[in-house]
């Protein structure tokens, strides 16, 4: 899987995923929830420590 394609999977997934923009689906045609778009993604990095943890299970699954 591609990485951004990967982000977007986490972020569905994430509980702890809150948007910095929150941008309409509806406008935009698809969801736009990615990691690159939540407060806790800072430097390619999870200041939460969920993305690795939820990667992981995406990839088992």
């Amino acid at each position: 899987m591609i990485e951004n394609e990967m982000k977007s999977v986490v972020a569905e997934n994430c509980e702890e995923y809150n948007p910095k923009l929150k941008i309409s689906a509806m406008s935009v045609g698809k969801s736009c929830n990615s990691c690159g778009n939540c407060v806790n993604f800072k430097g390619e990095k999870c200041v939460k420590g969920l993305y690795e943890d939820i990667k992981d299970i995406i990839r088992i699954n």
